[in-house]
């Protein structure tokens, strides 16, 4: 049941509606403070046309509301926007119009929607404007069932004073128990005379109502609406206007789900009632696609709509299914670490370091549009400094305290560390996962990444060429990669000239003079932009044959699921074990440099 104060705000939402003379011809429901749902009929009869009548009437119809009760109410005009005429015969679907207010009513604080849940043998009441009755009577009964035309039989009481006959017709009608309007009626069982049955059927009180499910499915407007508020929440509304601004809309002040929808119907040149499908390539289905690829959204509605109204979609959304089959943008969320050397020098020995960071919490739609960034904070000034054991200590051990919004269950972890520190054990670093203190790698796969490649300088001369070689990793294994045992500064170059990935297998802890060529090796990999280095830390000592068999076993995987391939090897390690089983779970780091993930480029956008 609904409180007082709400029982009474849903009859503001009944319009009355009039013809040329001031005469009453009939109801309609307002939704969102600007469109009225009616029957075509009413509409045909304010404006003294046949009820069948084609072509939608260019006239406009005067309309105004009863509720709230107050002296001196303002009429308004509405344009009829949606005409939906019925035939000799109802036929599913028929006798809907939609009217659009040609003036501004107040913004109202309470909304009612329409419901779409399956309403028989509730309660409902009604409110009509039978002859004599311009203040409007209530008629009340029971919902029964749907009949063969998709009309729900309505059952008047006995005691009710007032049939479901004329005036009656494209009036909502209220569930209390749903506390939303279930639909229009459209029709009443009276004697060919438009009268109440005499005789053995006097005592028949039965109305026929247009559904809230036909009535949405009759109008793609108000589908794609319904769509989108069905289950809307803060999550879901910043998904919306996300996808709004991606279609380039950024200058419209729209920001309810029915503006926005508005503006995209404008910006295709739609009208509201156009029975012809858009393009692919218009806003709306740009729109669509967007949330599509958003796990956010209840898809099922939305692909319904886009196969109802928008060409060729089964196209559309299998080349956005291929579009990220073969990529990295599964629905997943990525966490970034940036950490940076100091620009000025410090008086402390250890070096110290900024910290920022951000999470993008769905991939796909990042990929594709560029959007969906949200910063981590992680200290109160941008001028704080850390060393890297207190950034590992402190600050990244609590970093899931730190996140902002609601992530993908699967989640990745990108460090972009200074070009020295890329071989930092970084994927070591424990963090506090709501009660297990582990080390991250042991639950979500980690990749590093070098800082410097984020400048702009580099960006402008290296950008394309990244991009190209990125585009070749898409039909390759892992094992396809080169790998190098031996380290020689002038061979390493020529061959990172052609290289797309690689597996190094040259570095030795133990060697402390190993910093200066560990600095050639990455800044090789950085100008000759290789977005792919798998790397152990510590050289492996097999034989090489020996070495290829095994690399090529574990690493047969396609690129793009490599960390989760790592991550899945090294889950299989330590329920085994044995520390010999395995070439690539303990002291390798993965750098993989996505040239399509810069979310740190050009703006200032992370929050120290």
């Amino acid at each position: 049941m609904v409180d007082a104060t709400r029982k009474e705000l849903h009859k503001n939402h009944i319009a009355r509606i009039y013809n040329p003379f001031d005469d009453v011809k009939g109801a309609g429901l307002l939704i969102y403070d600007k469109y009225i749902i009616t029957s075509a009929h009413v509409v045909a009869d304010a404006l003294n046309i046949a009820h069948s009548t084609p072509e939608k009437p260019s006239d406009l119809v005067n309309v105004d509301f009863l509720f709230p009760a107050e002296k001196n109410k303002p009429k308004f005009e509405a344009k009829v926007i949606a005409w939906k005429p019925r035939s000799d015969i109802y036929q599913h679907g028929e006798d809907i119009a939609i009217l659009e207010l040609q003036g501004n009513l107040p913004k109202s604080d309470i909304s009612f929607p329409l419901s779409l849940e399956v309403s028989y043998q509730h309660q409902f009441s009604v409110l009509g404007f039978p002859i004599g009755h311009d203040e409007g009577v209530f008629a009340e009964g029971k919902l029964v069932d749907t009949n063969g035309s998709g009309l729900v039989q309505m059952d008047v009481e006995n005691q009710s004073k007032f049939s479901i006959e004329s005036g009656f017709s494209g009036a909502p009608v209220w569930v209390e128990k749903l506390a939303s309007f279930v639909g229009i009626v459209v029709s009443s069982e009276l004697d060919p005379d438009g009268q109440p049955y005499a005789g053995v059927r006097r005592n028949v009180k039965v109305g026929y109502m247009i559904p809230a499910k036909i009535i949405i499915e009759s109008w793609s407007f108000l589908s794609l609406i319904q769509a989108l508020t069905a289950n809307l929440d803060t999550s879901i509304n910043s998904a919306i206007q996300t996808a709004y601004k991606s279609c380039g809309l950024v200058n419209s002040p729209q920001t309810t789900v029915e503006g926005i929808v508005k503006d995209l119907y404008d910006w295709d040149k739609r009208n509201l009632d156009s029975n012809e499908k858009f393009n692919h390539n218009d806003n709306t289905a740009q729109f669509i696609k967007y949330l599509i690829t958003n796990s956010q959204i209840p898809q099922t509605k939305l692909e319904k709509w886009g196969s109802d109204n928008i060409e060729n979609f089964d196209n559309l959304i299998k080349n956005v299914n291929q579009q990220y089959q073969n990529t990295d943008t599964k629905q997943e969320s990525y966490i970034l670490i940036k950490i940076e050397p100091l620009t000025t020098k410090s008086r402390s020995k250890i070096p110290k370091f900024k910290i920022s960071g951000g999470v993008i919490p769905n991939i796909q739609n990042y990929i594709e549009h560029q959007t969906g960034f949200e910063s981590i904070k992680f200290s109160d000034s941008p001028d704080d400094s850390f060393t890297l054991k207190e950034i590992e200590k402190n600050l990244f051990l609590s970093l899931f305290q730190k996140i902002p919004c609601k992530l993908e269950k699967d989640k990745k972890f990108v460090f972009f560390l200074p070009p020295q520190y890329l071989n930092h054990p970084v994927e070591t670093w424990e963090i506090d996962d709501f009660g297990d203190r582990i080390p991250v790698r042991q639950r979500y796969p980690v990749m590093v990444r070098d800082v410097t490649r984020l400048n702009t300088n580099y960006l402008n001369v290296k950008q394309s060429n990244w991009i190209d070689k990125w585009q070749q990793l898409e039909n390759i294994t892992c094992n396809d990669f080169q790998k190098l045992h031996e380290y020689n500064e002038t061979r390493f170059s020529v061959l990172m000239k052609q290289a797309i990935g690689v597996i190094l297998n040259i570095f030795d802890e133990n060697k402390k003079n190993d910093a200066d060529k560990i600095i050639k090796i990455f800044s090789s990999l950085k100008s000759n932009v290789v977005p792919i280095a798998i790397c152990h830390r510590d050289k492996i000592t097999l034989e090489q044959q020996e070495y290829e068999i095994r690399a090529n076993n574990e690493l047969n995987c396609y690129i793009h699921t490599l960390p989760n391939h790592v991550l899945e090897q090294y889950e299989k390690f330590l329920l085994n074990d044995n520390d010999n089983q395995y070439l690539f779970v303990n002291n390798v780091f993965i750098i993989y440099e996505n040239p399509h993930i810069l979310p740190f480029k050009a703006e200032a956008i992370i929050i120290n």
